[in-house]
């Protein structure tokens, strides 16, 4: 799978590189003082794996700011890394609809 080079997250710009692992699929490093925030990607990965696992890191990104326990985190991150994957799987014509209108310029309150 081509990665993107970064994914933002609530105003924060992930990196996006890869890395070989034989344990993980994938991992996320949130800002500290001593480095910027990025995302690896197992690239022995097959494609289809390695975009639900970018989608599983862009979720525990979107709950950090909630902070609760790391084992309750990754019950919630599994869950919606399945509703969504099926979600963008099934309905094609429904994602393309919404990169169109939420990239539009045109302001929201018009609409």
């Amino acid at each position: 799978m081509k990665l993107p080079k970064t994914v933002i997250v609530d105003g924060v710009r992930y990196k996006v590189t890869t890395m070989e692992s034989d344990t993980l699929d994938g991992q996320i490093h949130f800002k500290s003082k001593k480095v910027k925030p990025f995302i690896e990607i197992n690239s022995k990965l097959n494609d289809k794996k390695q975009g639900m696992t970018l989608l599983h890191e862009i979720i525990h990104a979107a709950l950090d700011p909630i902070c609760m326990s790391p084992k309750r985190e990754e019950e919630i991150v599994l869950r919606l890394e399945q509703s969504l994957s099926d979600v963008i799987r099934k309905n094609p014509a429904l994602i393309r609809s919404l990169v169109r209108v939420l990239t539009s310029t045109s302001d929201p309150a018009s609409g």
